[in-house]
């Protein structure tokens, strides 16, 4: 009886440690004097929500690739959508990082340009 516990706890433990193997790992930097709110979806059908503070950083791990992922950043009371991008990226881990590009006019108004480079882009 004792024998058949420890080998039956020694493949539950194989068998966790496996399926970890096969995990993704998506970093999200957000490179920007704001907080923002990403929606991620999976190609399991289900969305995850991730909140990411400014100038800081957020991992999600999953056995699922990315399908697509919105940006939206509180401004003026209310979350607003600034990207929106399907994902063509090769299994694996991923780090994505998120820029603004803010410039005044003539008048005085304020332009945001969002953007996003991924390991992908920088890699040689």
């Amino acid at each position: 009886m004792r024998r058949g516990a420890i080998i039956l706890s020694a493949l539950l433990i194989i068998c966790t440690g496996a399926v970890n193997l096969f995990a993704y790992m998506y970093t999200y930097d957000n490179r920007t004097d704001y907080d923002i709110r990403l929606t991620v979806e999976l190609y399991d059908d289900s969305d995850k929500i991730i909140q990411v503070k400014a100038l800081d950083s957020q991992v999600l791990v999953t056995q699922f690739l990315l399908k697509s992922w919105i940006v939206e950043v509180f401004l003026n009371d209310k979350w607003n959508r600034v990207l929106h991008l399907t994902c063509d990226v090769l299994p694996g881990d991923h780090v994505f990082s998120i820029y603004v590009r803010e410039v005044k006019n003539e008048r005085g108004e304020l332009s945001q340009s969002w953007n996003v480079i991924t390991d992908d882009a920088m890699s040689p």
